[in-house]
């Protein structure tokens, strides 16, 4: 991982900063079946029989193995500037995330590839789940008259992807997990091809200061407010 940053004060209570992340995964958990059906037949069958074992005694059979890789880039953008009775922040992020099987597989391990023996073939290279390839988050804290501050966040981010199956087993190993096949090219599309809707967010914290008879003792009262508008972020 390689992380970089720079802040730069602009004006008077007013400052910059623009950091850029690098990270790539390596020996990551892959999930594999060992035991797809190939041509009507478990692989492991031959195996089996030569053992004295019954041909059937498995069905899929799969371990994590540690070969998966990943990669991470992100460049952030944060704005604050300070008023006297206002505190504005804002950050911009412009991001990727990609790795085999369109997960960094964490303990699960990442999805099982739709060929067994085929973990880094054509497809498999995809955006993971969190993939956003922009994020804004805007935050300020404003404080009003009557010892009333409030604070509201908000959130917007770009689609994140989802994979597309066909539904079926296409190419009959036993596991049903064949990306879509694209009818204007004929051609699967790679993992994670999808993208869903972009995400709003609109959180709100209000707070009411009660003085305890002196300036400096006070106790504040809030309530939050959380999705305020009710947006439906699927």
């Amino acid at each position: 991982q390689t992380h970089v940053g720079y802040a730069h004060t602009l004006a008077a209570n007013t400052v910059v900063t623009a950091d850029f992340t690098y990270s790539v995964g390596r020996d990551g958990l892959r999930s594999l079946n060992i035991n797809p059906i190939i041509n009507g037949q478990r692989r492991l069958v031959p195996v089996l029989l030569a053992h004295g074992y019954p041909a059937n005694q498995f069905s899929n059979v799969n371990i994590l193995s540690a070969i998966n890789k990943s990669r991470y880039d992100a460049t952030t953008v944060m704005l604050q500037r300070r008023f006297p009775r206002a505190t504005l922040q804002a950050h911009y992020t412009y991001a990727h995330a990609m790795a085999y099987g369109g997960s960094t597989g964490a303990r699960g391990g990442a999805p099982a590839p739709m060929i067994y023996d085929q973990p880094f073939g054509p497809g498999e290279w995809g955006p993971t789940g969190n993939d956003e390839r922009h994020r804004l988050v805007a935050t300020g804290v404003f404080d009003l008259a009557y010892g009333i501050q409030l604070s509201p966040v908000f959130q917007t981010a770009s689609a994140r992807p989802y994979n597309l199956t066909a539904g079926s087993d296409l190419n009959a190993d036993g596991n049903n997990n064949d990306r879509y096949i694209d009818p204007a090219t004929g051609k699967q599309v790679s993992i994670n091809a999808a993208r869903g809707d972009a995400t709003y967010v609109f959180d709100m914290r209000a707070t009411k200061f009660v003085s305890l008879g002196s300036t400096d003792r006070k106790v504040g009262l809030f309530a939050e407010f959380f999705n305020l508008f009710n947006t439906a972020n699927f």
